[in-house]
């Protein structure tokens, strides 16, 4: 039984520890940066990318090559991970940000001549007028941009209040989440989330 378990395990030398960090995600580099792996480690902790390191260390082979015949993992550092700003596009700036503005009643943080960033918490939803050349063929979209609210209903009678064209009324998404989607002047839509 012994002899059995120590054929299980593999001694992961300095030079395999250091090409296994490049090519291995976080929580698989937790387990192989022990001196030895045990075959229930392996598993648990193994996906796709891993199983030939894993099969070379069960069978007590060397991991370099196994390693090496891996595709690298992208430098996650240089990848995306922080949303700026949304944008929506416009067509008729002084209407648009009248309404953004004052209608909607979105406190601006940035003003200048075709580009408005809104004091909105968490991402900024900017307003980008589109200059003449632009603005021909361009259509009114979905947004995707949810505003998360308390209470849907409540919101949406403000909003009725303010003459904001209700797109769809509130309709349950999941358990205790409702949406409903207005209109912008020129048609883009924005959700309204919450109870």
């Amino acid at each position: 039984m012994a002899k059995k378990s120590a054929a299980a395990t593999a001694v992961l030398n300095a030079p395999a520890k250091k090409m296994l960090a490049n090519v291995l995600p976080a929580p698989v580099k937790a387990v192989a940066a022990k001196p030895l792996i045990a075959k229930n480690a392996i598993k648990s902790a193994a996906m796709e990318m891993v199983k030939p390191i894993a099969k070379a260390a069960l069978k007590n082979q060397p991991l370099k090559a196994a390693i090496k015949n891996l595709p690298l993992k992208a430098d996650t550092a240089a990848l995306p991970r922080e949303i700026g700003h949304v944008m929506i596009y416009v067509k008729n700036w002084d209407a648009s940000l009248n309404w953004y503005k004052n209608v909607l009643g979105l406190p601006v943080k940035f003003e200048s001549e075709g580009w408005a960033e809104f004091a909105t918490e968490g991402t900024t939803l900017a307003l980008h007028g589109l200059d003449a050349c632009c603005a021909e063929g361009h259509q009114a979209r979905e947004t995707g941009i949810c505003f998360n609210v308390k209470n849907v209903q409540q919101t949406l009678s403000v909003l009725r209040e303010r003459a904001i064209k209700i797109v769809t009324e509130p309709h349950q998404v999941c358990e205790n989440t409702f949406c409903a989607e207005i209109a912008d002047l020129e048609g883009n839509t924005l959700s309204i989330v919450g109870k």
